[in-house]
């Protein structure tokens, strides 16, 4: 990698360090050529540790915050393969999915989440939700 290289990669991850340092309010401001800066510095640590659960994790959250979210997703399922005692891959995984409305997919993240963490009120949120928007049957149905 070029010295140029070496520096974009720096400010890149710089700019990634305050993205996902900041408020909520604060990151909805983040303009997306910054995000795609931040995202660029994450897909050349990529390119040198393809195995870095990290790496994948801030890649998930750069692209869903992009609206990639199909991309998002492959990236939290690789962290989670590589990492699978980690609660914030699940986690962010199942957010995408709630996001997208895939509530029975989102399911399987939410219960690993939650076998690391019991009480996470949002976690248990997203599971009401994921529940809550399943497909109920009738009384007649049932019978």
């Amino acid at each position: 990698m070029t010295l140029r290289g070496r520096l974009r990669w720096m400010v890149g991850c710089i700019v990634l360090v305050a993205a996902l340092s900041v408020g909520r309010e604060a990151r909805a401001a983040i303009p997306t050529a910054q995000l795609e800066l931040a995202l660029d510095a994450a897909e050349r640590g990529l390119a040198m540790d393809p195995n870095d659960p990290n790496l994948h994790e801030t890649a998930g959250v750069l692209l869903h915050r992009l609206r990639r979210s199909g991309e998002a997703l492959r990236h939290f399922r690789r962290a989670r393969a590589l990492a699978p005692l980690r609660f914030s891959p699940a986690y962010n995984e199942a957010m995408v999915l709630l996001d997208l409305h895939v509530f029975r997919d989102a399911i399987e993240p939410l219960t690993a989440a939650l076998v690391m963490r019991p009480r996470d009120y949002m976690t248990l949120l997203g599971m009401a939700m994921a529940i809550w928007h399943q497909p109920h049957a009738t009384a007649e149905e049932e019978l």
